[in-house]
């Protein structure tokens, strides 16, 4: 069975046992796909108290640009799997 990333494009398998990537793994694959190069990257994980606000305020600015609502809804699904994530550390 293939794995979809959020935007539903599949993503290779590279763990014959499981037939999914590890964290490392999609974190490479998913930077891989970005066409620049040079192109700024920030990477919010669910640990961190501070991120799901931050992807809430995202999504509203997001939404009043006129970001596609679906784009919008799953950031808004992200920010509540980092509200719920239980284990919570201000980054080093």
């Amino acid at each position: 069975m293939k794995q979809l990333d959020r935007e539903g494009i599949s993503i290779p398998s590279r763990d014959p046992v499981k037939g999914t990537m590890n964290k490392n793994q999609l974190i490479e694959y998913l930077v891989t796909k970005v066409h620049d190069q040079d192109e700024p990257l920030f990477l919010l994980r669910g640990r961190d108290p501070l991120a799901s606000s931050v992807v809430v305020t995202w999504a509203n600015v997001a939404r009043t640009a006129g970001v596609p609502k679906m784009k919008v809804n799953q950031a808004i699904s992200v920010s509540v799997e980092m509200c719920m994530y239980g284990h919570k550390k201000l980054p080093d």
